[in-house]
């Protein structure tokens, strides 16, 4: 979707690279739906970045809420890692 082909632009070559990568990392797939030029393929890499952000805020929220809901059981671990922190500070054995 180069024009002028790759050969003759560099930077389309670059722009359609980052894009492919950008659409395997986030996982969003590879649809029927193609951008059609460079402008096309900017604006869906920046689209893929926005949403894969929003996507792990919205996980992580949800690990958080998960994680309150047993306020004694992280508690518990707190204390176990403070413990484990402390031993390894003082060369003692665990």
């Amino acid at each position: 979707a180069c024009n002028p082909d790759a050969a003759h632009d560099p930077q389309c070559v670059y722009i359609i690279a980052f894009y492919w990568s950008m659409m395997t990392l986030t996982t969003v797939g590879y649809g029927d739906i193609i951008p059609q030029n460079q402008f096309e393929y900017i604006v869906c890499t920046i689209s893929m970045l926005i949403v894969a952000y929003v996507w792990a805020f919205i996980v992580a929220k949800i690990v958080t809420i998960l994680d309150a809901l047993d306020p004694q059981e992280t508690q518990f671990r707190q204390r176990a890692d403070d413990l484990q922190n402390m031993m390894t500070k003082r060369s003692l054995p665990w």
